[in-house]
């Protein structure tokens, strides 16, 4: 009787491994499977944002402000009369003035 019961052990413990690793290989599969749809998803969101970003960018452009450059020295402010004055003084000078520069914009 014990060797009956033993050799049924064995016969569910070897299926049952075997179906164990069926379904292990099924979900390896499929872990694949999954990882290239959300890829695919996340790469969808991603171009999809893109293509909003530059139709709102299209639909609203921004302002466009005007710019005034000293010929001189090539600093450029908001305001006209701050490149007149820096022009000015980088003519009768040939330096920058700091408190004229203090006004000046970075340009990027």
């Amino acid at each position: 009787m014990n060797l009956i019961k033993a050799a049924l052990a064995q016969v569910n413990n070897s299926i049952g491994s075997f179906q164990e690793e069926q379904i292990y290989e099924v979900a390896g599969n499929m872990g694949w499977l999954l990882v290239f749809v959300k890829g695919v998803f996340w790469a969808i969101v991603i171009f999809l944002v893109i293509v909003a970003a530059i139709a709102l960018n299209q639909i609203a452009p921004a302002k466009k402000r005007k710019i005034f450059t000293c010929s001189r020295c090539g600093y450029s402010y908001k305001e006209r009369e701050w490149a007149k004055k820096c022009e000015a003084w980088c003519t009768k000078y040939k330096t920058c003035n700091l408190e004229i520069n203090e006004h000046r914009i970075m340009m990027l």
